[in-house]
This record gives C-alpha cells, structure tokens and sequence, in this order.
C-alpha cells in the first residue's frame, strides 16, 4: 500500500473548499496560555474541532495602553502609559487566571490588518457570560477601537483616570 506524499495531498485540495481564517464565525473553547497585553492574549484551541493551534488574539472592538509606545515623544507620558499598560495587562490576567482553569471561549472574526494575530471575541466567567471587550470599556480600561489607526492618543488625563480606577480593584 502507497501513502500519498505531503506535497499529492496539497495538490489534490481545492483551494476554494479552504477558509483563510481559521474557525471564522465560530464560538469555540479555548485555554489562554498568555496575557501579552490589555487587548492581545494568546491561546491555545482545536481548529475544526481537531487541529490544536496556539495562536495571539487582538481583542475586537477595544485599545488599551501599550506597554511600548513607540509613536510617544514625551518620556514622562510614555513612563505613566507603560505604568497604566502594565496594570490593565496584570487585571486581565487576574480575571482570566482565577485559578488553574483558564478556559475561555472566543469568536473569530477576521485577521488584524498586519496579519500576525486573529481579531476575536473574548468571552470569560461563569458560563462564559463576559465579554472582555464589554468589561474593560465598562471599567474605563479602555477605548473602543475600530481597527483602523488610532487617531487620539492616551491623554494624562486618561491614564490618570484609568490608573485610579485600577488601583482601586486591587
């Protein structure tokens, strides 16, 4: 009996049969193996029920501070955004790993515009009933993001608004 090559296989699917998005459309289970930052996480979960991938997500609909902000010339605001950033990335982490159980589900929607992380739904809690995206703008951890570029930057104002509010959940 012949087993058919990696490379026979390939040729033999239609492009068209394949989705460019894995589980787009779809709610699935998923166990977080990461907290990069407020508003990208990384996972772990069966592609079609079968195929583990671990992949980053961007969560859809939301900005939070970054913990690098690059496009930031003032050195005293950029310090206070990485201050801000890492306390918006420590409260996801503590909602997301009450304890050993770290499942989640999530909707896949699209990619990100730079095509490195999937842009999804995050959903947490009991019965998975919380959206992070809902949660964190409720909170004032965020700003609501339509992915395209950010075009009004963190003020002090902002994170000094933010960082009062998450000082006072820890």
């Amino acid at each position: 009996m012949c087993e058919k090559s990696e490379t026979s296989i390939l040729l033999e699917i239609d492009p068209n049969s394949v989705g460019s998005v894995p589980n787009k459309g779809k709610k699935v289970p998923a166990r977080v193996t990461k907290v990069t930052d407020g508003d990208t996480i990384k996972v772990l979960f069966l592609h079609e029920e079968k195929v583990p991938m671990k992949i980053s997500l961007r969560i859809d609909g939301i900005d939070t501070p970054e913990l690098n902000n690059r496009k930031q010339d003032d050195l005293e605001l950029k310090q206070l955004e990485k201050e801000v950033a890492t306390l918006v990335t420590d409260y996801v982490k503590q909602i997301l790993f009450t304890s050993d159980d770290t499942l989640v589900k999530i909707y896949i929607k699209k990619w990100d515009k730079y095509g490195g992380r999937l842009v999804a739904d995050l959903f947490f809690g009991n019965s998975y009933m919380f959206n992070l995206s809902s949660h964190l703008l409720e909170k004032g951890f965020a700003k609501p993001y339509n992915g395209r570029t950010k075009k009004i930057p963190y003020t002090r104002e902002d994170l000094e608004s933010m960082k009062k509010k998450l000082l006072s959940e820890t």
